[in-house]
């Protein structure tokens, strides 16, 4: 569960988007997520958003590195089309 705070800030960080946190909320209760509090952890007692959550540094940093395998890949077989 991701913290509802946490989230808010990456999204907007990520998309330079400036909707407040509210918005951001109902707008992810239109898509089917649901509220809840989170119950351990370092976050625990904060509202959090189910099935949802911030990847790692080094999660994001893996990821990136993947689709850049990926994209090299694909360039790659087109050449040999």
């Amino acid at each position: 569960m991701a913290p509802a705070t946490e989230l808010h800030q990456a999204f907007v960080k990520a998309t330079s988007n400036r909707m407040n946190q509210q918005s951001f909320g109902s707008r992810l209760r239109q898509k089917g997520f649901e509220r809840g509090r989170i119950t351990s952890g370092v976050n625990k007692a904060k509202h959090g958003w189910k099935g949802l959550r911030l990847l790692s540094d080094a999660d994001s940093e893996a990821l990136e590195k993947g689709m850049e395998g990926l994209v090299a890949r694909l360039k790659a077989k087109e050449g040999k089309q």
